[in-house]
C-alpha cells in the first residue's frame, strides 16, 4: 500500500518508529530535504537500504536494486519518505521528477507485493498538501 499523508517530520519519524519495531520488517527513512536533486536521493535511498558499492546512481540501477535486496533479510518492507514536498525541489523540474519517482515506487511496490509476495507499506509525508 501507498499512503500519501499530510504530517511534520515528527509524524513521519513516529510512524517509522512504529513499523521498526514489527518483526521481520526492514524499515527505511527516507529524509525528503536531503532529495533535494536526483543525485541526492539516490544517495539517501542507497545509504538507507545498502545499495552494493555497484549501484550505479540512475533509475535503472535504482529499479534493479531496489527490486532485489538480496543482502538484506526481511519478511516485510515498510518506506517512511519524510518531507516529500521538499523533494527534488533543486531540479530543472521538481514536478515531473516526482512524477517519474512516484511511477518508479508503484512499480517496485508492485514488484514487491505481486511478485515476491512480500508484503510492502510505503508512507509519503508532506508538511502541505501537494
Amino acid at each position: 500500500m501507498i499512503t500519501k499523508k499530510q504530517g511534520t517530520s515528527d509524524d513521519a519519524y513516529s510512524e517509522f518508529y512504529a513499523n521498526s519495531h514489527i518483526e521481520g520488517r526492514y524499515s527505511a527513512y527516507i529524509r525528503g530535504a536531503r532529495c533535494r536533486s536526483v543525485s541526492d536521493f539516490f544517495k539517501e535511498y542507497s545509504a538507507a537500504f545498502q545499495f552494493p558499492a555497484y549501484f550505479g546512481e540512475n533509475w535503472n540501477a535504482w529499479d534493479e536494486c531496489a527490486c532485489d535486496l538480496d543482502w538484506l533479510t526481511f519478511s516485510s518492507i515498510a518506506i517512511v519518505i519524510d518531507g516529500y514536498d521538499r523533494m527534488f525541489c533543486m531540479t530543472e523540474h521538481p514536478t515531473d521528477e516526482k512524477l517519474h519517482f512516484e511511477e518508479c515506487l508503484s512499480r517496485m511496490h508492485e514488484y514487491w507485493v505481486e511478485e515476491a509476495m512480500i508484503p510492502c507499506e510505503i508512507i509519503i509525508f508532506s508538511e502541505h498538501n501537494k
